[in-house]
């Protein structure tokens, strides 16, 4: 996301918001997540959302997100990045580390 975030051109940057999202209800807290995001050197840009355990499962399957958590408290999950037009509605999803940016980017210059 960071390397979608570095290509976007300087107009499209305040026009896209790179939304992150827990699937640990019982450890990611207010605290936890702005220390998380001051260590990842997120900007203005970036929101990082934690809910109970209900809406995450929810929205995980709107989007097609696998996890499942781990004996430890740690989770597994798959890794999409999906983006969401104006509307909400799905626009394109990568589902692999390492992905080529370049799909999302050339999606949102669609947009």
């Amino acid at each position: 996301m960071k390397a979608i975030e570095k290509g976007l051109a300087e107009n499209q940057k305040d026009q896209v918001v790179f939304v992150l999202v827990s699937f640990d209800s019982d450890r990611d807290h207010t605290t936890a997540l702005k220390a998380f995001a001051k260590k990842m050197k997120l900007g203005k840009n970036w929101l990082i959302l934690h809910g109970n355990e209900e809406n995450v499962r929810e929205l995980s399957m709107l989007l097609d997100v696998k996890y499942k958590k781990q004996l430890n408290g740690d989770f597994t999950h798959s890794m999409a990045i999906s983006l969401l037009d104006k509307k909400g509605a799905l626009a394109a999803q990568v589902d692999r580390l390492g992905a080529d940016p370049q799909v999302i980017l050339g999606k949102i210059k669609s947009l």
